[in-house]
């Protein structure tokens, strides 16, 4: 079991990724990021993960910490921060013997072919929403603000992506799916309190939650 921040309620959880003061019914996991102990919500966990953050009391592997900074900081980028300078390591080179065989380029994403149908395309959006770990954290929400309003629309300007939106009167996500990548999963991109932030269309719902946090379709 994750370690959770048991706090009163004259205690704001703030997430350290989003900057977001946490709703009722939220709940914040605890991290080191460079030796310090912060919270971060359900879901800016995979961004905490990509910065080489670990969650407390977990022992991460040895080099995982090392492989997830060498992509990059997002974080610092977003703020503006410049990247930190690499540790300088001495290697000591050895002759290679060349591959007589032609390189072949190897595309590892998991791609799949993009539908063109609009319905096709939400249909697959929605499925891999439901397939995460994301119904599951938006059911805290849903206890507490009660249904919210839910659109699933492709993008105009990229064929590949549709995005969802799951607005309540006091917060809203953002997330897209890349139906050209689908093994990366549903990828979240912005977070409000305030709904004239949106989009009109995005306040048009086309789904509706259940109570499990599922996307299903609209009564």
């Amino acid at each position: 079991m994750r370690p959770r921040q048991i706090t009163t309620a004259h205690e704001p959880i703030v997430c350290e990724v989003c900057r977001r003061t946490l709703l009722r019914g939220e709940e914040a996991t605890a991290y080191l990021a460079d030796g310090r102990r912060v919270q971060v919500c359900d879901l800016c966990e995979p961004r905490a993960i990509h910065e080489g953050w670990i969650r407390e009391g977990v022992n991460p592997e040895p080099g995982a910490v090392s492989r997830r900074r060498e992509r990059g900081s997002l974080l610092r980028r977003l703020r503006g921060e410049p990247a930190r300078p690499r540790r300088a390591t001495s290697t000591v080179s050895s002759p290679v013997t060349p591959d007589p065989r032609p390189a072949v380029a190897v595309d590892e994403r998991h791609v799949h072919g993009v539908p063109t149908n609009t319905d096709l395309k939400v249909e697959r959006a929605v499925a891999t929403f439901n397939s995460s770990g994301l119904p599951q954290r938006m059911t805290g929400i849903v206890r507490s603000l009660g249904a919210p309003v839910v659109s699933v629309r492709p993008s105009r300007t990229e064929g590949a992506i549709v995005a969802i939106t799951i607005a309540w009167e006091l917060a809203w996500y953002r997330f897209e799916v890349d139906l050209g990548d689908e093994g990366a999963g549903v990828r979240p991109v912005a977070r409000g309190n305030e709904l004239r932030e949106l989009e009109p269309g995005e306040l048009e719902a086309t789904n509706a939650l259940d109570p499990e946090g599922r996307i299903v379709a609209a009564a």
